[in-house]
């Protein structure tokens, strides 16, 4: 879309893991160091959504100067966490330990602990700041059944939820968190592992640009989230956006019913085993991620009759971002879609938008994966974000590299 508005961090919209510290749990490495006195392990369950929460609500995904923040609800976290057969080992923290006996808040005074008085000398945060308990870092690793050029892998995860408070960052805390996460999924027979980073670091398999569709024009430029081109008003960009038309009441879809999970979950299967990486999920990964999920919306194509299959289904996930105003912005983000062979993908995302827009997005965020095209997209309004997602895959049953995959052909798409 020419002289349209440009999103100012939707390249970090995917970016699970920091590159910096980016690293496969499958990759053969030396024992991680044990923590310092002053931290110890914690395994994060359902029950602890809350404290996660706090942790990613500042030190997450945001914009680079700070001023844009994706919030995780407690409910969004207690599904993330809640994933079938998960493994608890593999959502891991770093927590404040109990205070040593001798504990001073001047770093100088502090008796007994020569390590943590190192620490505090050199960290932004005071004592009073780390309660004991108090995450530090977190990481996880979601199972899910990856199909890697044709072939189903029950022993992938997919790498997500990094995050280390500000105060800490610098002093090797991801990298422990990841040193620690590949160890137990080594020790959990983890054998495929898929990650995303914004930055650029090795040899990624799949590079691409993400992509925003404005919903709302003012309330976007006004609460800061992208940024129109010089001389351009609100009216103008609205203006230079195609409408949000519906689809043909023959195309239009409804939403998903649990009574069709399995229909939308063989058309996934089978778009995965032809994909150079895709999905394959068991009905009960696919119900819990996209039947009655919180803010997940679903929707489906059913056959002309009822007794014939799902033609096509789309979900995206309604998340909230807060801004420097104080007035957050909803986006909604593409999660996953599958087409019948001959069924329209713009029609499908025609009606995603739409719908989108009556559920209160803002903006609507995809990546060119699979049907998904750069063409496609630009037709529905689509323009491009301020960045690239690198795609990093690590496989232990083979040495040799995995090779540069084609974005048209991956069915594949990261979580938020």
């Amino acid at each position: 879309m020419r002289g349209s508005a440009r999103a100012r961090y939707t390249s970090a919209m995917w970016s699970a893991v920091a590159a910096a510290a980016a690293a496969a749990l499958c990759v053969s490495s030396p024992p991680p160091p044990p923590p310092p006195s002053y931290l110890e392990w914690r395994e994060v369950g359902v029950d602890e959504a809350g404290a996660l929460s706090d942790l990613l609500r500042d030190d997450y995904i945001g914009s680079a100067d700070g001023t844009l923040h994706t919030l995780y609800s407690r409910r969004l976290l207690r599904w993330l966490l809640g994933s079938p057969s998960r493994n608890p080992s593999l959502s891991v923290a770093l927590a404040c330990a109990k205070r040593p006996h001798g504990w001073s808040k001047d770093p100088t005074r502090v008796r007994g602990c020569a390590e943590a008085g190192a620490h505090m000398s050199h960290s932004s945060e005071s004592q009073e700041d780390r309660p004991y308990g108090a995450l530090v870092g977190y990481v996880c690793a979601l199972p899910l059944a990856l199909a890697l050029h044709g072939v189903v892998r029950h022993d992938a995860v997919e790498v997500t939820l990094l995050s280390v408070r500000k105060g800490w960052r610098g002093q090797g805390v991801a990298r422990r968190l990841l040193a620690e996460l590949r160890r137990r999924g080594r020790e959990a027979g983890v054998g495929l592992a898929v990650y995303t980073s914004a930055q650029r670091r090795g040899e990624p398999v799949l590079s691409v640009r993400c992509h925003h569709r404005p919903l709302r024009i003012r309330p976007l430029v006004r609460r800061g989230f992208c940024e129109l081109p010089h001389g351009m008003v609100d009216e103008d960009a609205e203006a230079a956006l195609p409408p949000l038309d519906r689809a043909p009441t023959q195309l239009r879809l409804r939403r998903l019913r649990r009574s069709d999970a399995d229909g939308c979950r063989l058309l996934m299967c089978r778009r995965a085993k032809e994909s150079e990486l895709g999905v394959a999920p068991t009905l009960e990964q696919f119900c819990h991620k996209f039947v009655g999920a919180p803010t997940v919306c679903s929707l489906v194509l059913p056959g002309e009759l009822p007794s014939e299959p799902a033609r096509a289904f789309v979900s995206f996930l309604l998340q909230a971002v807060r801004t420097a105003c104080g007035r957050p912005i909803v986006q909604a983000v593409l999660l996953g879609l599958a087409l019948a062979p001959g069924e329209s993908v713009y029609w499908v995302l025609a009606e995603a938008l739409w719908v989108a827009r009556r559920r209160g997005a803002h903006v609507f965020n995809a990546l060119p994966l699979g049907d998904v095209t750069a063409t496609v997209l630009a037709r529905l309004g689509f323009g491009e974000g301020d960045g690239d997602v690198h795609v990093y895959l690590e496989d232990s049953r083979d040495a040799v590299p995995i090779e540069v995959l084609d974005p048209s052909k991956v069915d594949w798409i990261p979580l938020p």
